[in-house]
């Protein structure tokens, strides 16, 4: 039994080469024909890509493979790539606010409490749905009395809460450079502080020299302010001209003192906030502490 064992074995192994070597030789030969058919199609399919035309498995050309070929490459390309990072946004004073959808640009007015003169101004710009610093930060001097959400006229307070700008920029000076239409100060330039009368809290026109007709002594000659009006925004508080609720409230430049219920800023650092603002982008002003400034 055991030649006879060894007989069987010895046969086997030989069919088993041959069976092997005839094996290799036809694996070789398919993947030496499948590289060159692989190749063939490479070209051509390069060829057929460059040129703007699909190419099917046997050389045809059509126009249904054009985007199942792309969509294969665009996704052999995605599957290869870095993935994209996307970063978040800062999480600064902006990114806590709830700014309407339609404002691109925010000025913040932030003091440290309610009864503080001197903050902090910044200028934001939207960027996609991210906030970022355009201009500042900026010494903010504000009234005598700090801020106040009840503001009345002649409290000297300023207002506190998210308003918006009046349409024109005034000013003594020349126009800096604004993007809001801009209005030279002349004699007769007032603005009616005056709770009783019918043009409480705007802009009124009088002849030189003329009398106006409401109490000039609580309105602002303001053709006269040399400083502080060389150029100033109209922030729209009390726009509803409610009477008593306060008026004339403007950012404007800095003159040594407290305003009445201004805002106000070195005039440099103001120059560059107006030349900034920008009305198709809806800019507005938000005024308060820590706590409150992102509550309006």
């Amino acid at each position: 039994m055991k030649p006879i064992g060894q007989s069987l074995l010895v046969g086997g192994l030989i069919a088993c080469m041959i069976a092997s070597s005839g094996g290799f030789s036809t694996s070789r030969a398919s993947a030496g024909a499948a590289a060159r058919d692989h190749a063939g199609e490479t070209s051509l399919s390069t060829r057929a890509q460059a040129s703007g035309i699909g190419v099917t498995s046997n050389g045809n050309k059509t126009a249904k493979d054009q985007g199942s070929t792309t969509t294969t490459t665009s996704i052999a390309a995605a599957s290869t790539s870095t993935p994209t990072t996307i970063l978040a946004c800062h999480q600064d004073l902006a990114s806590h606010i709830a700014i309407p959808a339609d404002v691109d640009q925010l000025i913040t007015v932030e003091v440290s409490r309610s009864q503080a003169v001197d903050g902090t101004l910044i200028a934001w710009q939207r960027q996609g749905s991210c906030w970022s610093i355009a201009h500042g930060p900026f010494r903010a001097v504000l009234a005598y009395r700090g801020i106040s959400t009840h503001k009345r006229e002649g409290d000297d307070t300023t207002p506190a809460g998210m308003f918006g700008f009046g349409s024109t920029i005034f000013g003594t000076a020349p126009n800096p450079g604004v993007k809001f239409i801009y209005h030279r100060l002349v004699c007769g330039d007032w603005w009616d502080e005056d709770s009783l009368s019918r043009d409480y809290n705007l802009f009124v026109h009088v002849a030189c020299g003329a009398e106006p007709p409401f109490n000039n002594g609580s309105s602002e000659a303001l053709w006269t302010e040399t400083l502080s009006y060389r150029s100033f925004a109209v922030i729209n508080y009390n726009k509803a001209r409610t009477p008593g609720r306060g008026s004339a409230i403007f950012l404007h430049a800095f003159d040594g003192a407290p305003t009445t219920g201004c805002v106000s800023t070195p005039l440099v650092d103001l120059d560059a906030i107006l030349d900034w603002m920008n009305p198709a982008k809806n800019p507005r002003i938000d005024i308060g502490t820590p706590s409150t400034i992102t509550r309006y």
